[in-house]
Order: structure tokens, then sequence, then C-alpha cells
């Protein structure tokens, strides 16, 4: 989580920062100094295989954390079954939307693989496209 530690010893004031851009999975809370201010990180991982719970005790007079205690808690269907008012819900939205979310949106000569190596002609596609779009002679693009 190194853009969040970077975060923390920059803003002044942040108590927690509930992070997960990178998709790093942390087990434990991460406890960041920065000149006398403390600062909690968590990270959940990946494609919501879990959540992270983290129980802060406040100062009720001054708004500071006193302590906090977390854990990553896998999402394990087997324990934690999906909520079937909900489940009504969602499948009432993704019937419809199911045609739309079929529609082909373009298509390619070659398969456009996404994988999590670095590697792939749809990350090419992807820089290319920035180049082109913005005239610059390199393209970046994160691989998360």
């Amino acid at each position: 989580p190194v853009g969040d530690i970077k975060i923390a010893k920059s803003v002044k004031g942040i108590d927690l920062i509930l992070g997960g851009h990178t998709h790093i999975k942390m087990d434990k809370p991460l406890l960041v100094d920065s000149n006398g201010y403390k600062t909690i990180i968590v990270q959940p991982g990946a494609h919501l295989a879990g959540v992270y719970q983290i129980m802060l005790n406040v100062n009720p007079e001054t708004g500071a954390i006193k302590n906090a205690d977390g854990q990553f808690m896998p999402l394990d269907p087997d324990r934690y079954p999906p909520n079937t008012s909900i489940q009504k819900i969602v499948d009432g939205y993704k019937s419809s939307t199911q045609r739309q979310m079929d529609a082909p949106l373009g298509s390619s000569a070659v398969e456009m693989a996404r994988n999590s190596t670095g590697e792939g002609v749809i990350y090419n596609w992807v820089t290319d496209t920035f180049r082109k779009r913005e005239r610059t002679d390199m393209g970046i693009t994160n691989t998360f």
C-alpha cells in the first residue's frame, strides 16, 4: 500500500485510510506514524474475496482515535450466504439490463485477453489509444 503510506505521511490529520486500489490483502492494520500523528491503513484485497472489519475506540471529547482493532474477514459464501431480499433486487437489475450488457461494443481481429502479469494485447491497445488521442510518444497504464 505504498500510495496509502505516502498519503498518510503527507497529509496530517487522516485517522483511517480504507485502501483497496492496489488489491493488496492486509491481514492486520498498518499504523503509519507521521511526525507524531498516527494513521491506520487497511486494505481488503481484490474481487470482494473479503472485507475489513475495524473497530475504532474514539475519545468522545476530542474525536481522537484512542485505539483500533481490525481483522480481514473472508467472504465465504458457505459461511455468509446471500441475503435473499437483496438478491431479488440485484436479480431484477440484472434481468432488466442483461440485453444491453450482452451487446457487443466492438470487435477485434485478435483476442484482447487481460491477465494479471502486465502483459497482453489489451494493455498495448489501451496505451496506444492514449498515445494517439493525446499525441504523445509514450502511454502508461497500471495492470492491476
